[in-house]
C-alpha cells in the first residue's frame, strides 16, 4: 500500500537552487526513507557552507527514495557501475586471482587478507554472503559468492575512482558491515581521509550524526565501537556517582531505559522470563544431578549480523565460533565443569531457531547442555561462574557480577581489564583448557565493568542536532511505527513542510555549525 503522504510531501517540498561548484559532496544512497530525507537536509546545508555541488550514488534511478531527493533540489545521480571498460578489464585482473588465492588458502585467508588499492574488503564480501540465506553454514566458493565477489570489485574500483578524482569535501554514508555503497564507500573514504557524515535517528529520538573526523563520537565511520582505555571512562563519568550507575543498569534489565549498543527487543525479550531458578535446580535439571562445580554459559551471537563490524574475531564467523568451540569442549573432558548453551535472544528474528540446538544435540555429550528456554538473562550471569562470547556486550552484564567474559576475539571493551580477551584460536582455546583456574574478579574489577556497561549504553555514539519543527517528536515517533520508516511521511510533516521553511529550520542551521 503506498503512503499518500509521502506524495504529497513531493508535491508540497520546495526545491533549493544549488550552485554548480567543483566541490563535491557525494551521498550513497541507502534505499532507506529516514536517511534519504535526513541526508537532503545535511547535504544541502553542507552545500551552502562549502559552496559544493551535490551528486548521489544509488543502485535504483526509479525508486521513490529517488524522487525524495529529487523534491529537494537534487538532480545529479549515478547508478551505472558496467560503463566504465577500464574498471572492468582491471576489476577481471583482480578477480581471478582472488578465485585462485580463495582455492589454495581457503575463506578465512580471504576474509582477513583480501584487499584492493591497499584497503581491506574481504570481511564486508564475507559478510554480505553470509547475510541471507544461512550461507555461513557451508561457507563455499560457489555461485553467490563469486557474484557477489565480482559485483563488489567492481563497486570499490568505481567509487575509488571517483573518490581519488573528484577529491569529495564530504561524503554522506550510512556505512556498515556490509559490502553495500555505504559500506564500501566508508572504508575507502575512511583510508582517503576525506570526512565521513552518517546522519540517523538515535535512541533517544533526536536526530544525531556521526563525524569521522570528531573524536567525541563513539564509533568509527563503519560503525565499529571504538574502545576506550580506564583513564577516560573515568574522566567521562566523574560527574556520575557510582550509585546512578547502578540505578541504570538496574532499569536496563529491565527494560526501562534507552540503551545504545543493546537492542531493546532482545532486552525486551529477556524481562519477559520472569522465573529465576538457582544454581542447584539448574545443575540438578539440566545436568542430572552431575557433579558440577563450575557452571560456563555460551553465549552465541546472532549469527548473520555483521560478524565482522564490532570487535576483532578470529574464526571465519560467528556460526563457525559456536560450532568450533563446542567441538572442541566436547573432546576436553574436563571434570566438574557444567557447559550451558544458550541461542541468542533474537535467533528467531534472524531466521535462526533450532541451529544451535542442533548443533548440541548431536554432540550427545552429556555435560553440554541447552540453556532452561524460561531463565531470565541476569539469572544466567548470576548462577553461571564464566561467559563464553566473540565480542558480545553479555561479557560486560557477567564482569558487573564479578566474573570474567571468556571472548573469542578483542571486544570493543578489551584493556578494561575485566574480560580474557584473545588474539589467536591457540590461546583462546588454551583459557579453555584452564577454565578451572580462572579467578574472580575484584571489587576495583567490578566497578570499572560497570562504568564501562553505563559508558557504552548511556552515551550517544554521535552528536545530536537542534530540535527541527519540520522533523519534529510527533514526525519521528510516526517514523517508529513502520519496519522501513515509510510512514516518518505523515500528515504532521505534511502540515509541518506548508507552515516552515527548510533553510530557517534550526536543525538545519546546527548543521552548518557542527560540521
Amino acid at each position: 500500500m503506498k503512503n499518500k503522504y509521502l506524495y504529497k510531501f513531493l508535491n508540497l517540498n520546495k526545491k533549493i537552487l544549488l550552485q554548480e561548484n567543483k566541490n563535491n559532496i557525494i551521498i550513497f544512497d541507502r534505499q532507506r526513507f529516514v536517511p534519504s530525507i535526513l541526508s537532503c537536509f545535511f547535504s544541502i546545508a553542507l552545500a551552502q557552507k562549502y559552496n559544493s555541488n551535490i551528486s548521489v550514488y544509488t543502485t535504483n534511478k526509479n525508486s521513490d527514495y529517488i524522487k525524495i531527493f529529487k523534491s529537494f533540489g537534487i538532480n545529479k545521480f549515478y547508478y551505472k557501475y558496467f560503463d566504465d571498460w577500464k574498471i572492468i578489464i582491471k576489476s577481471l585482473f583482480i578477480f581471478f586471482p582472488t578465485i585462485f588465492n580463495i582455492n589454495k588458502n581457503g575463506i578465512d585467508w580471504f576474509i582477513k587478507k583480501f584487499k584492493i588499492n591497499n584497503i581491506f574488503f574481504g570481511d564486508l564480501i564475507y559478510d554480505t554472503y553470509i547475510r541471507f540465506d544461512k550461507s555461513y553454514l557451508n561457507p563455499k566458493l560457489d555461485f553467490k559468492f563469486i557474484k557477489i565477489l565480482f559485483l563488489s570489485i567492481i563497486k570499490i574500483e568505481k567509487i575509488y575512482k571517483v573518490f581519488v578524482k573528484s577529491k569529495p569535501k564530504v561524503i554522506i554514508s550510512n556505512g556498515g558491515g556490509y559490502a553495500t555503497l555505504g559500506g564500501i564507500s566508508a572504508r575507502i573514504g575512511d583510508n582517503l581521509k576525506i570526512k565521513i557524515i552518517t546522519p540517523y535517528i538515535d535512541k533517544k529520538k533526536r536526530i544525531s550524526f556521526i563525524d569521522s573526523k570528531n573524536k567525541k563520537c563513539m564509533v568509527r565511520a563503519n560503525g565499529d565501537i571504538k574502545r576506550i582505555n580506564t583513564k577516560k571512562l573515568s574522566h567521562y563519568l566523574k560527574k556520575f556517582p557510582i550509585k546512578k550507575i547502578e540505578k541504570y543498569i538496574k532499569d536496563r534489565i529491565n527494560a526501562k531505559v534507552v540503551t545504545n549498543t543493546t537492542n531493546i527487543l532482545d532486552l525486551k525479550k529477556q524481562k519477559n522470563n520472569k522465573l529465576y531458578f538457582s544454581k542447584k535446580y539448574v545443575i540438578n535439571k539440566i545436568f542430572k544431578n552431575k557433579k558440577i562445580n563450575k557452571l560456563i554459559l555460551i553465549a552465541p551471537h546472532a549469527f548473520s549480523d555483521c560478524p565482522h563490524l564490532v570487535g576483532d574475531i578470529f574464526f571465519k564467523d560467528y556460526y563457525n565460533q559456536v560450532y568450533k568451540t563446542l567441538h572442541f569442549i566436547n573432546k576436553l573432558n574436563l571434570d566438574n565443569v557444567g557447559w550451558l548453551v544458550r541461542p541468542h535472544p533474537g535467533s528467531k528474528r534472524y531466521g535462526e531457531s533450532g541451529i544451535v540446538e542442533k548443533i548440541v544435540k548431536n554432540l550427545k555429550n552429556d555435560y553440554i547442555k541447552l540453556s532452561i528456554k524460561s531463565i531470565a538473562s541476569d539469572n544466567l550471569s548470576k548462577i553461571c561462574d564464566n561467559v563464553i562470547t566473540c565480542t558480545g556486550t553479555v561479557g560486560q552484564e557477567f564482569a558487573i557480577q564479578g566474573k570474567y567474559s571468556i571472548n573469542a576475539g578483542k571486544s570493543y571493551y578489551a584493556g578494561l581489564g575485566f574480560s580474557k580477551d584473545h588474539i589467536s584460536k591457540k590461546k583462546f582455546y588454551s583459557t579453555l583448557k584452564n577454565i578451572n583456574k580462572i579467578p574472580k574478579l575484584n571489587k576495583s574489577q567490578i566497578i570499572i565493568a560497570k562504568k564501562a556497561l553505563f559508558y557504552f549504553e548511556y552515551f550517544d555514539k554521535g552528536i545530536p542536532l537542534e530540535k527541527s519543527k519540520i522533523i519534529d517528536n510527533d514526525v519521528i515517533n510516526s517514523a517508529l511505527k513502520s519496519a522501513n520508516k515509510e510512514t516518518i511521511f505523515c500528515k504532521k510533516l505534511i502540515n509541518n513542510i506548508k507552515k516552515y521553511k527548510v533553510e530557517n529550520d534550526e536543525m538545519f542551521k546546527s548543521i552548518k555549525y557542527l560540521i
